[in-house]
Parts: C-alpha cells; sequence; structure tokens
C-alpha cells in the first residue's frame, strides 16, 4: 500500500506522496497560548471632581482606573516641570494579581507620551514599593529612589502597609519605561 500525507521525522515534517521522504517541510509552530488580557484600564484626563468616593483627588489629574479593583491619579507637579502620582488605591481582593502594575505601566507610558517625568508623592507604602520593585525586576520601568536607605530599611522590615515618608519630597523619582531592545 501506497502512503499519502505528512511523515513526521524527528523535528522535520516531510511530505509524502508513497515516496521516500522529500525534501523537508518546516512545520507549524504549535500555537502559542493566549495570554489572559490585560486588566482593562480606562484613563480619563483633566478630571475636575470627586468621580471615586471617598478618595481625594487633585483637580486636573488624570485618573487610570482598573473598574472597581482599583485607580492611580497623578497631576502636574507645583512647578508644571514633572508630573507627580497623587494617589493609588487597589482593592485587597485585587492584590497581587498584577493590577497595581498595569496602573503604574500606564501613568509611566502617559507621562512619557507628555514628555515629562513621573515622581511618587512623599509617602509611599512597602506594598506599593513592592509593585515598582516587581517592574523593575521585569525591566519594564526603572526610577530612583530619593533616599535608598530608608526604602531598603522598609522593604526589608516587610511591613506591607508601613509608609516611608519622603518629607516634602518625592520617595520615588524619574519613574520611566525601559525601551525594548
Amino acid at each position: 500500500a501506497a502512503l499519502s500525507g505528512v511523515i513526521w521525522a524527528g523535528a522535520k515534517l516531510f511530505k509524502s506522496g508513497g515516496k521516500a521522504p522529500a525534501a523537508p517541510v518546516e512545520a507549524a509552530p504549535p500555537t502559542p497560548e493566549v495570554p489572559p488580557p490585560a486588566v482593562a484600564l480606562e484613563v480619563l484626563e483633566n478630571v475636575q471632581e470627586q468621580i471615586i468616593p471617598d478618595q481625594f483627588v487633585v483637580p486636573g489629574s488624570t485618573v487610570i482606573k482598573a473598574g472597581e479593583d482599583g485607580f492611580l491619579a497623578f497631576a502636574p507637579d507645583a512647578t508644571g516641570a514633572g508630573l507627580l502620582i497623587s494617589r493609588s488605591t487597589l482593592k485587597e481582593s485585587a492584590q497581587g494579581k498584577g493590577v497595581g502594575q498595569e496602573l503604574l505601566l500606564k501613568a509611566a507610558e502617559l507621562a512619557q507620551k507628555k514628555g515629562l517625568p513621573l515622581h511618587s508623592d512623599d509617602s509611599v507604602t512597602v506594598a506599593q514599593l513592592r509593585v515598582y520593585e516587581a517592574l523593575k525586576r521585569k525591566g519594564k520601568i526603572d526610577f530612583e529612589y530619593a533616599n535608598p536607605a530608608a526604602v531598603k530599611e522598609a522593604l526589608e522590615g516587610g511591613i506591607r502597609t508601613q509608609p516611608v515618608k519622603g518629607r516634602g519630597h518625592s520617595v520615588v523619582t524619574n519613574i520611566r519605561l525601559v525601551s525594548s531592545p
């Protein structure tokens, strides 16, 4: 009986019409698993009124909402030469799921499009610092700490809600996207 169809030989795919394998044909790569959709974010520019109950947002802020899970707001700093993250909140049920990272990445992207540096406010919790650190380890953002020793001490202490105070200055400065090679 003549063979016809497709013959697998090692990692190569051969076409066969009943004869010895012809020239190798590259196999189609396996279909990659589709990653879960990124967090759906809504960007609201130049917000003038309180749109999130019980959360003060500086008038003129850009607010990035992750549905009901949380938000991040930033506004021009006092000099107008940079953008300052003035508020970020994440529901406990959304923590550890990448929502905070998506919010911060979007803020960095918007700041880059505006051509302005992005900075944190003068109080950042250990949980928030861990979001910055995770994105830096992944090679997605870069930044500087105004007081690296205080940040190191807080991260080593590990109390999630413990704030690092910048005493009137941003704790995390020059938050920026890392360009892809």
